[in-house]
């Protein structure tokens, strides 16, 4: 990775913290933004390393202001995903 660090935690909670809905419709930027954010970190978990089901989490959540933009997405499997977004997993970039 360029520029950032990640640093995990299991069990860490996260109050403000809300499952962000994919059912709401997207802009277009947002969507190539994912993709930007996958292709930069080769379509691979940043957490496990898994290239299984590549998806683009945001850092800064969408729905709290986070920008629709590469640097405000990083790139993790279906697992760890659904873990970030239950609690179980904490990102912190720096």
């Amino acid at each position: 990775m360029d520029a950032y660090s990640i640093v995990v935690a299991a069990g860490v909670y996260n109050p403000g913290e809300k499952e962000d809905s994919m059912s709401k419709k997207r802009e277009k930027n947002h969507l190539f933004a994912q993709k930007a954010g996958k292709i930069r970190d080769g379509y691979r978990c940043q957490i496990c390393g898994s290239t299984d089901h590549a998806e683009g989490h945001h850092i800064v959540d969408y729905q709290y202001g986070g920008r629709g933009d590469k640097d405000n997405i990083v790139t993790l499997c279906h697992k760890c995903h659904k873990e970030v977004h239950r609690g179980n997993l904490d990102i912190c970039f720096f």
